[in-house]
């Protein structure tokens, strides 16, 4: 899989569902690897375990998904917006251990390695109660 299909298809994972953790790591183990993932959301191959839910099954095979996935990519190209997926060489190690480990993510600059790490997280549609 060249690399940045698989940075789309790592992306378009993570706008599957809540958990994402268990989303992802059920269908991971279902198909076996990224690129079978994404093999069988083209063809409309929904695994077993989606039966129970019906929203992620329809998103699994929803090709406007797969669109946003690319716009999200195309947009962070644009802004300079470097992306980490757990199969990159710059992914906290320690990462992997998290339960709810990120699927993606986003950073400016370089990656620190073996440093403690600083997230600003933030609401995307902030309001003004907060």
């Amino acid at each position: 899989m060249r690399a940045f299909i698989a940075t789309v298809a790592w992306i378009w994972l993570s706008l599957l569902g809540r958990p994402n953790q268990e989303i992802r790591t059920c269908l991971l183990e279902a198909f076996g690897s990224l690129e079978e993932v994404w093999e069988a959301s083209e063809q409309g191959k929904v695994p077993d375990f989606m039966v129970k839910k019906p929203t992620v099954a329809a998103r699994f095979v929803d090709k406007t998904l797969r669109e946003k996935a690319m716009e999200i990519y195309e947009k962070t190209l644009f802004l300079k917006i470097r992306i980490c997926t757990p199969e990159s060489p710059s992914y906290p190690a320690y990462f992997h251990e998290l339960y709810g480990m990120p699927t993606v993510l986003y950073y400016y600059g370089t990656m620190p390695s073996n440093q403690r790490l600083l997230s600003i997280v933030g609401s995307r549609q902030c309001t003004s109660y907060g």
